[in-house]
């Protein structure tokens, strides 16, 4: 049986695994509840969850532990959802030991997230289903605890961060004094932004199945761990990155990819997880799109110093087989600035960023101070700096690889979605560092999001910002639609109609100060999209105006795929670069003529009523001028002629 909650309906519901069989509710409708991060109770004939009702009038919604009955309806009435724990914030993870007398889960309270201070509890199970006393066993006030697990023997397992780094844990006999079954400065597991997080499984001997990822290394790898010894015995090694994974008594399922691999499900045998070269049958593609190696940039991971102290990136230097670059040139550099911002830069093959590298460009994924993967003290680095340590590693990188000889320092470009695009419009707005800046739906105000985000999220900004309203005057200095001014790079905004993360507004009150200054800029506005793009022909034309956009201002080939729209851009100018101009005024179209490359750009219109056809000094323009010519047939043999 399969259980799983119904988008469109939030009810939740029980689907046995047989061409044929409906889906059975397990709840009523419309009663405001949400059911998530699900543990079977087969004594009790129930699921364990994460349930979260949401009252009207309620300040936000309420979180809780409760049990939901497989019965289903009868005769018309739903099993009453049974809560079990009640009180905190936030909860997650709740696992049950394989006989069903103890449960442990997890819980936090704001304004914490729950990679700054989580609890792992741990209570007993009565016949009823009743929770007896609790137990903390782990966490605390600078203590992170994710995916805790019960083994067969009722030994329970979990990852904390006490160390400074995301290690395994087995707690001891008496619930506490936890031992750490290896410890490594490497994460073994990322920061739990979902419900059903689980970073490790048990294998049928008692062993670990789990990932690790160590900085400086590229992507991570999969390990099975011996809780007694320590020992790591690699799993699929030709493999850099890796999802989730499940586990049963004949095998495992296990989602992998690399740098140059997409990923892919695919289930394995036991005995072959540690063998030499592994059997394992590939269940699902994530796509079916194939690219040569001989087109593919592998990612380098570099550390590199700020003036703060140091921060890392990933570099995709420019790759194709085709291409050779002139002589003597260096590639243009695109930024790119994540999105979180508690995440970080993965090396998964990226089409999106082979895209660029494929195109002459190299990339600069940065993991900003905050980012995941480096220990929490390299996460904790941006709390109370957002907007400040994230923009300062930004510019470094680019200036880094310049400085290395790697990129042209006359064509840096940076980009970024959501809290990506708020790193991209500040380092846009308070730095100088960036030739041409791309922002797809990226925050503009964090006054806005702060006051209007739901509850998950609702305090996040008090670690990397401050407390809101106290601290409105560093929301204020830190919000780039507060200093449109300060944009002078061309930057082309992407923005989704209906989005109420960041309305569209922002992006227009931005776009026009950057058009009102006389520098080039686009707004691209999709109507039907919200925070982030799902339309296939909108993600396209974002990504090929992004390269249509930063090809125009670094004076490169520039031409939009001819079955996607146009991109519209202000005051673009074809010309050369310091070129001497001719300006004049011929029926109504106002002219701009460059000298040097003989294009001829029309800058302006007005109807000519009445007047003659010829062309018109124009003593406004410092360059204006005028040659006396037959009057042409048309307009075009005019230019032409010119």
């Amino acid at each position: 049986v399969i259980y799983f909650t119904n988008f469109a309906d939030q009810r939740l519901y029980a689907q046995f695994a047989f061409p044929g069989a409906e889906p059975i509710p397990l709840t009523p409708p419309d009663r405001g509840l949400r059911f998530a991060d699900f543990a079977v109770d087969s004594a009790r004939e129930r699921l364990v969850c994460v349930v979260e009702e949401h009252k009207e009038g309620a300040k936000e919604p309420q979180n809780y532990l409760a049990s939901v009955k497989f019965a289903g309806e009868t005769d018309g009435v739903f099993p009453e959802v049974q809560k079990l724990a009640e009180g905190a914030d936030f909860y997650s993870s709740p696992r049950l030991s394989s006989d069903g007398t103890r449960v442990a889960w997890l819980q936090w309270e704001h304004p914490n997230m729950p990679w700054d201070s989580t609890l792992l509890n741990v209570a007993s199970v009565g016949e009823d289903g009743a929770l007896g006393e609790v137990t903390q066993v782990a966490g605390g006030p600078a203590e992170s605890v994710t995916s805790p697990l019960f083994d067969a023997l009722g030994e329970l397992y979990f990852v904390s961060d006490r160390s400074g780094w995301y290690n395994v844990y087995r707690a001891g006999s008496d619930g506490k004094d936890a031992t750490c079954l290896l410890s490594m400065e490497a994460e073994f597991s990322g920061p739990m932004w979902g419900l059903g997080h689980q970073s490790f499984n048990l294998l049928p001997d008692g062993t670990l199945l789990c990932g690790i990822s160590i900085p400086g290394e590229l992507g991570g790898s999969l390990n099975v761990l011996d809780p007694l010894t320590g020992a790591l015995t690699p799993v699929l090694p030709s493999y850099s990155n890796f999802g989730g994974m499940s586990v049963c008594d004949k095998g495992v399922a296990i989602v992998r990819g690399g740098f140059d691999a997409p990923m892919e499900l695919v289930t394995m045998p036991l005995d072959q997880l540690t063998a030499e070269k592994p059997a394992a049958d590939v269940v699902k593609l994530s796509t079916s799109f194939q690219v040569k190696s001989l087109y593919l940039s592998k990612p380098r991971p570099i550390k590199f110093d700020t003036p703060s102290g140091y921060a890392w990136m990933y570099f995709y230097p420019p790759k194709n087989a085709k291409a050779n670059p002139p002589p003597g040139t260096l590639p243009p550099l695109l930024v790119k600035s994540h999105g979180g911002p508690t995440a970080g830069a993965s090396t998964q093959l990226n089409l999106g960023i082979q895209y660029w590298t494929s195109r002459g460009y190299a990339v600069a994924d940065v993991d900003y101070t905050g980012s995941t993967g480096y220990g929490r003290a390299y996460r904790d680095g941006l709390k109370g700096t957002w907007g400040v340590r994230d923009v300062e590693d930004c510019c470094e990188a680019a200036r880094y690889l310049a400085d290395q000889g790697l990129v042209d320092p006359e064509m840096l470009a940076i980009e970024g979605g959501s809290a990506g695009g708020y790193t991209t419009l500040a380092c846009l707005a308070f730095q100088d560092r960036f030739k041409a800046g791309a922002s797809f739906y990226g925050i503009g105000d964090l006054e806005t999001l702060a006051k209007d985000t739901h509850k998950f999220e609702s305090r996040y900004l008090d670690s990397l910002v401050g407390r809101y309203p106290e601290d409105k005057a560093i929301y204020k200095e830190r919000s780039p639609i507060n200093f449109v001014e300060q944009f002078t790079c061309p930057i082309i905004f992407f923005q989704g109609e209906e989005d109420k993360v960041v309305p569209l507004n922002q992006a227009q009150d931005m776009h026009t100060a950057v058009k009102n200054k006389g520098v080039l800029t686009s707004l691209v506005v999709y109507p039907g999209e919200a925070h982030g793009f799902r339309k296939d022909v909108n993600i396209r034309q974002s990504l090929d105006g992004r390269l249509f956009f930063f090809n125009t201002v670094f004076g490169l080939k520039a031409k939009m795929p001819d079955d996607l729209d146009e991109i519209i851009l202000d005051n673009f100018d074809p010309l050369l670069k310091g070129e001497p101009r001719s300006f004049i005024f011929v029926d109504g179209y106002e002219l701009e003529i460059g000298r040097e490359s003989e294009i001829v750009h029309q800058v302006g219109y007005s109807d000519p009523g009445n007047s003659a056809y010829f062309p018109e000094e124009r003593p406004d323009r410092p360059s204006g001028g005028a040659e006396t010519v037959d009057k042409p047939e048309e307009l075009s043999d005019f230019v032409e002629w010119l």
